[in-house]
């Protein structure tokens, strides 16, 4: 979930990208304040809580937004916030394998506020083969997951770890935050809310992949996870974009 750790900073909990072991080492190091209110909040939601949420998932969570009365987020103080992200592609394939799993159950309704999951766009798109379900996102939302993150690590966003770097990223983050825990603990947490479905069953199609990677593009560059693959790409003539004058 997302959380609200003790000293006053907010963890925000994209959807698989670590962030189940990440409230569960934040719990084992006793840095946890309080969940917040949706498992997935992104900060515009955090803070206009009282605008967006029903009053019994209110309860609490003003006074550590410096909430007062009925005004509005200018008079908040936005905390410290931080974020993990994973490679885009391996995003999709880790939900894919996920939904697998959860026989492509619906998260939410898209533009219910009272009914709010950030993936809810990818209701019914979901597919028993790999390769049509992302056919079915990149006709009804391509480039998603550059649209995901970036609802979470917005320009004032404090820290966006990486899910392949999990263990060091929070540590470093925590450092940042010079909050007082046990390294150890962390570094021996083992993991948390791993997909059974076999890995194997996810083969892209490689014109697939390719174009999925173009669609990523804007994400791949911002979290550092260009590659010689993706820059080939670019240098290749019949992709550039040409530019009038």
């Amino acid at each position: 979930m997302g959380v609200m750790l003790k000293c006053g900073a907010v963890f925000l909990h994209i959807p698989k990208t670590g962030g189940s072991w990440v409230e569960k080492a934040l719990n084992a190091i006793g840095q946890t304040e309080r969940l917040l209110y949706h498992r997935h909040a992104d900060m515009t939601r955090v803070m206009n809580y009282a605008k967006l949420e029903p009053a019994p998932k209110r309860k609490g969570l003003a006074r550590w937004l410096n909430y007062r009365g009925n005004s509005q987020p200018a008079s908040m103080t936005t905390p410290f916030r931080f974020c993990f992200v994973r490679h885009p592609l391996q995003w999709y394939e880790s939900w894919w394998r996920y939904m697998e799993g959860k026989m492509w159950k619906h998260f939410g309704r898209e533009g219910v506020a009272d009914d709010w999951h950030p993936n809810s766009p990818l209701n019914d798109l979901g597919d028993p083969d790999f390769n049509q379900f992302m056919r079915n996102v990149v006709r009804a939302r391509p480039g998603y997951v550059t649209e995901l993150y970036s609802r979470y690590a917005d320009e004032g966003i404090d820290f966006i770890g990486r899910q392949e770097n999990l263990v060091e990223d929070l540590i470093d983050v925590l450092r940042l935050l010079d909050v007082s825990f046990d390294e150890q603990i962390i570094r021996n947490l083992g993991p948390e809310n791993v997909s059974h479905t076999p890995q194997e069953r996810v083969q892209w199609d490689a014109d697939l992949r390719e174009l999925v990677t173009r669609l990523e593009y804007p994400a791949l560059v911002r979290y550092g996870y260009v590659q010689d693959e993706v820059q080939s790409l670019v240098e290749r003539p019949e992709l550039r974009v040409r530019i009038a004058a």
